[in-house]
C-alpha cells in the first residue's frame, strides 16, 4: 500500500447520513504519516511542490490541489475529493468532497458443487 500523510475532517457520510470523523488520504505530501486538519499548513513533497507551481503559472490555477481519499468508519462506503491550499502560504483552506462509493458486502455466500 505504501506511506501517506491524511487530512482528519468530520463530515456527514453521504451514503449513512451519519457525521464522523474520517481520514482522508494523500500521497502529495512527505508521505510520513502525518496527519493535517483544515486550516494547517501542507508540507508538500519537493517534486509535486513543483508540479502545483508550473499548474498555477502556465494553467491559471488560482490555488494548490490534493487529491483525498477515504473511507465512512460507519458504513465502510468510500469517499473522494479534494483540497485547495493558498499557493503563498501553504494553508488547507478548502475540502471538497465529490462523490462515494458503497461496498456491497452480501448476506450469505453460497458454494456451488462441481461435478
Amino acid at each position: 500500500m505504501g506511506m501517506f500523510d491524511y487530512l482528519a475532517h468530520r463530515i456527514l457520510c453521504p451514503n449513512c447520513k451519519r457525521t464522523s470523523e474520517i481520514e482522508l488520504q494523500t500521497k502529495s505530501g512527505q508521505c510520513i504519516l502525518k496527519r493535517y486538519k483544515l486550516g494547517d499548513k501542507f508540507d508538500f513533497s519537493e517534486e509535486r511542490l513543483e508540479q502545483e507551481r508550473e499548474g498555477v503559472k502556465h494553467h491559471n490555477k488560482p490555488k494548490y490541489l490534493i487529491w483525498l481519499l477515504g473511507s465512512c468508519r460507519k458504513c465502510n462506503c468510500q469517499i473522494e475529493g479534494c483540497a485547495w491550499i493558498n499557493p503563498k502560504t501553504l494553508i488547507i483552506e478548502e475540502i471538497n468532497l465529490f462523490s462515494y462509493k458503497v461496498k456491497i458486502k452480501p448476506e450469505r455466500v453460497y458454494q456451488l458443487k462441481l461435478g
